[in-house]
């Protein structure tokens, strides 16, 4: 049985076709295998290995007495099948392939040995991977956390959110501007409205390198069609002088910042040779990127862009609201604040508080301070500090031209103090430039003065000296007149006839 397993691995491995149960028509009798003869004569005793197989001395010998015949057998077929008989009755033998060529005849035969390799090799892979992985729990790997997942990368903002929200009211978003305001009261049409302005410009306004290019009577259309886009969105009068001026306050700032983006994206992140020659965007052509470009890449603007980034580094007190401006916050926190009004040391937490970060150490400080001044103990007869003037006060300290208080609606009337100070002030030093100026004048009377008699002198100098030079040549002229008198009195001199 043996010998016969072995031959039949071999014709497998040779690619001949082998039955896959080759004893499932043989019948062993009961005496063969020797159930319920308990005197075999096989009791294992005579056997090398002593396990009721024949040794594998004795198995290789018969495998290769068994196998002669076998491979004779196989190389006379496979030598008739090389043979094919030509027209005049002679024998043409067949080229064997040549190695490593892969023809139609042996296809099937390596197909299933590949198989049978890749799964052998899958499985050995496997069983290494799973003795050099980390330790496990109840199979689940510990080195992969299960967690970890990927960052999400946001999309480009198209209006999804308003436009559900249209198809949810069964109408627009009603815009009203007030007059003196660039934002709606409230807030979620305020940020709709910047939103949808801000998808105006980045998907179809040009970009140039100064505002007051927009301002050009051949760009009209262009402002004009902004502005339809935009109202377009929202139950509105877009020919409402209000709603028009909100429209170009938002495109304002929509555009120095779409101008920072592509200046970030496409023109630091390059050298000066490497910046794209084509416009990246859609909505400008290659001349307005190309003048865009150069506007970049002079020398003082980039001085300048030097000097304001050296100058963003300063800021002390951060915007923690986003993109929603103090007003629109002060109007979402209404709702925080219906029993008592805030005070503008609640004001300013609120404003300069972040959600992840919390309060920076600057606002720490700061608000430290204030509460000091807030709670320092007062002489009687005195009131209390003002929670605005000590605001108002350690700002003012720490940063040159603070405008907390005037951005959030509140004026203290520390400030007011020190209007009426520096106004002071200013008019002493125009009383004394006055009197400096009166001095001064009195000094160039004076000296008018001193320069008119010089003058006057000089000018009496002068003709006294003309009457002199007349004088003199009067004389010379008397003389000579004499002179040739005397000359002509001579005897030699006189006239021959």
């Amino acid at each position: 049985m043996n010998v016969c397993l072995s031959n039949n691995e071999l014709m497998r491995k040779l690619g001949l076709p082998v039955h896959n149960n080759p004893f499932g028509n043989t019948r062993i009798s009961p005496e063969e295998q020797g159930i319920g003869d308990s005197g075999s004569k096989s009791n294992g005793e005579d056997e090398p290995n002593n396990d009721d197989h024949p040794s594998n001395d004795n198995l290789a010998l018969e495998k290769d007495d068994g196998l002669q015949e076998m491979d004779t057998a196989i190389s006379s077929n496979s030598a008739d099948k090389n043979k094919k008989v030509t027209k005049r009755g002679g024998q043409k033998t067949k080229p064997h392939n040549q190695a490593g060529r892969r023809t139609r005849s042996n296809a099937k035969k390596v197909t299933k040995t590949e198989i049978s390799n890749q799964y052998t090799e899958e499985a050995d892979a496997e069983q290494q991977n799973d003795r050099q992985d980390g330790p496990t729990e109840n199979g689940i790997d510990l080195a992969d956390d299960i967690f970890d997942e990927d960052d999400r990368i946001r999309g480009p903002n198209i209006g999804k959110k308003l436009d559900q929200m249209t198809r949810s009211r069964k109408g627009r978003l009603p815009l009203v501007i007030e007059p003196g305001k660039s934002r709606p009261s409230s807030v979620t049409i305020a940020a709709k409205f910047a939103t949808e302005c801000n998808i105006t410009v980045r998907g179809h306004m040009p970009i140039f390198p100064h505002w007051k290019e927009y301002k050009k009577k051949s760009l009209r259309p262009i402002i004009w069609g902004y502005i339809e886009r935009v109202c377009s969105k929202f139950e509105t009068d877009k020919y409402s002088i209000h709603v028009q001026k909100a429209c170009v306050a938002m495109l304002k700032r929509a555009v120095r910042q779409q101008r920072y983006k592509l200046k970030k994206k496409y023109f630091d992140a390059f050298p000066l040779h490497l910046v794209p020659k084509k416009s990246p965007v859609s909505s400008m052509s290659d001349g307005q990127w190309d003048t865009l470009v150069e506007c970049w890449k002079n020398e003082n603007k980039m001085l300048t862009c030097e000097i304001n980034k050296n100058n963003r580094t300063k800021v002390q007190f951060h915007q923690t609201t986003g993109s929603r401006s103090y007003e629109m916050q002060l109007i979402h926190l209404a709702n925080k604040y219906q029993n008592e009004p805030p005070d503008a040391l609640d004001i300013f937490k609120e404003l300069h508080y972040s959600k992840k970060k919390g309060f920076t150490p600057t606002v720490q400080s700061a608000i430290v301070e204030i509460e000091d001044k807030i709670n320092a103990p007062v002489n009687e007869g005195e009131e209390p500090k003002d929670v605005a003037n000590a605001v108002s006060e350690v700002l003012g300290q720490k940063t040159k031209k603070n405008r907390f208080l005037v951005n959030v609606g509140m004026k203290s009337s520390c400030a007011r103090e020190d209007n009426a100070e520096s106004q002071c002030e200013l008019e002493a030093e125009l009383v004394r430039e006055k009197q400096a100026n009166n001095d001064l004048r009195e000094i160039v009377k004076t000296q008018q003065l001193q320069i008119d008699e010089m003058m006057k002198k000089f000018q009496e100098v002068e003709a006294v000296r003309a009457t002199h030079d007349e004088e003199v040549k009067k004389k010379q002229a008397e003389t000579d007149a004499l002179i040739k008198g005397f000359i002509s009195m001579l005897p030699g001199c006189l006239p021959t006839r």
